[in-house]
Formats: C-alpha cells, structure tokens, sequence
C-alpha cells in the first residue's frame, strides 16, 4: 500500500495547504530525508519511490507531453519514453511535486486546472522549481556554486555532475546563487507584430510598387527567467547587433 507523500507531509506540518516556494522547498527537504539520501550527486529518485511504496514510472510515447500523474494517490506516472535520460529524470521530480499538490483542498468557484490556491501556470512552475530543488539540493549544489562561481562553464559542470540539463542547472543556479542573475533564451526571429502584417507572397502586385516584405529578424527574447529578480525582460525585446548579446 502506497504511503502518500504529499499527505505525510501536510500532517508533519499540521497544515492543511501550502503558502509558496518556501513550502516546495520544504517539501523536497522532506521527500530527501524520508528517503536518506546524502543529497551528493547525481540524487536517486528510486529511493524516495520505494519509500512510499509508489508504483515505478511507466516509460512510453505521449502526444506533447513530457510526463502525466495517471493516478495520484499510487504515484503512477507516465513519462515520454523518447525523451532524453535527463528530461525523464527532471519529469518525474515534477510529478513527485505534483502529488503534494494533488492533496491540497479545492478552493470555491476554482477553475477545472486550478489547485488548491494556484493558477495552474503558478502551480506548474513551483513544481519545475521543486523538481529542481530535489534534483540539486541546495545543501550540496549551493557549496558547488560558490567554489566554482556563478557562470555559464559552472552550469555545464553542475548540469554533468547532477544529471539534469543544462537549462535545468542554469535556472537553479540563478535561484539560489549567490548576487542576482537572470537566464535568457535568445532567438533570431521578427516580433509578432511584424508577423501579422506580413504580406502573403501569392498577394497581387496592384501598383508599380511591390509591398513591403517582412522586415530582416533580429536577436529577440524568446524567454527568460530573472530568480530573485524585480527586473522585468519584455519578451520578444530584440538587442542591436553591436551588443555584446549579439
């Protein structure tokens, strides 16, 4: 019979729900201790399965998806056979996070994807950021950071060393690193606004002059994550060809 986790926990806490990403945390340290681990890489999911005797993640194809909690209360988690080790590996620490969720009461008049007192975008990143909480615990990642220094080299050794990708291991970085960092996916692409008023090359020519074409793409936001951050990075923001970005 399988042991909840996310119910153990609540009970731990004598609480009902959870507040904030200081509960996620919490929650992770809990998940790591049942389970005693040494927390020192590359953490083993298996054990914390076994702990509370949840069914062994189902490997197999899913439409657009990288993983699914089938069954909350046994832990039965589908997840994308074809997706690298390392994406498997962060996946099925989301669903860990997503149990706890999955034991929170429902709040009144609360849309079909809300839980508890999420919105459900709010709900899937403090699970993405729990699962990076659990794959790179701060107890043994945040030393690492703080020998190696905060940088773009540092992540690639940490992604190595933790088993998760590399956009993984640059996002906690930027969490509990210590100043203040921001990660920002670049793309070469028109803004949207230039793409809606793109003229259909079938379009007829009914004057001597031919329309205006789309205008040349430049390096533009495609997403970023700013951690502890007030700054706000506008995507689709473009940077000149002069910048250092560039």
């Amino acid at each position: 019979m399988s042991l909840h986790p996310g119910r153990l926990f609540l009970k731990e806490y004598s609480s009902t729900t959870i507040e904030g990403p200081e509960d996620i945390e919490r929650y992770t340290a809990f998940l790591l201790r049942e389970a005693r681990t040494d927390e020192e890489p590359p953490i083993d999911l298996g054990p914390i399965f076994s702990r509370f005797n949840l069914a062994t993640p189902k490997y197999v194809p899913l439409a657009g998806q990288q993983g699914v909690l089938l069954d909350p209360e046994m832990g039965l988690m589908l997840i994308e056979v074809r997706d690298p080790v390392t994406r498997q590996r962060f996946t099925e620490a989301h669903e860990l996070i997503e149990m706890l969720f999955a034991v929170l009461p429902t709040q009144p008049r609360a849309s079909a994807r809300d839980i508890g007192k999420f919105k459900y975008q709010t709900k899937e990143r403090l699970c993405n950021a729990g699962a990076g909480a659990l794959l790179m615990p701060a107890s043994t990642f945040l030393p690492r950071i703080k020998r190696l220094g905060v940088s773009f080299e540092t992540a690639r050794v940490l992604a190595n060393e933790y088993e998760v990708s590399l956009s993984a291991a640059l996002i906690r970085m930027a969490t509990i690193g210590p100043g203040i960092h921001a990660v920002v996916l670049w793309r070469m692409k028109n803004k949207p606004s230039e793409v809606k008023s793109r003229v259909p090359e079938q379009q007829m020519v009914l004057l001597e002059v031919s329309p205006a074409k789309i205008a040349p793409p430049k390096l533009r936001v495609e997403w970023s994550f700013t951690g502890r951050s007030s700054h706000f990075i506008p995507k689709d923001k473009s940077v000149p060809v002069t910048s250092s970005i560039t």
